[in-house]
């Protein structure tokens, strides 16, 4: 899981090795994650978009992968 906030162009880098997913799916999919407040938009450098995990969410995250579930 990225510590960091991560910019839209990483996010569709990221999922380029899937050739099934359209980028408007996967922009679909950031926008349903905003809608349930499971990660945050930030506007950085000359208006780029990033996005971070809601730390409430990346606590819960981190106990369940350390954890073993």
């Amino acid at each position: 899981m990225a510590t960091e906030p991560v910019s839209t162009q990483y996010l569709l880098a990221q999922f380029s090795s899937y050739p099934n997913r359209a980028s408007s799916e996967i922009k679909t999919s950031i926008n349903n994650l905003l809608q349930r407040s499971l990660i945050e938009k930030n506007s950085q450098d000359m208006g780029e978009v990033f996005f971070t995990v809601d730390p409430v969410i990346k606590n819960y995250l981190n106990k369940r992968l350390y954890q073993g579930g």
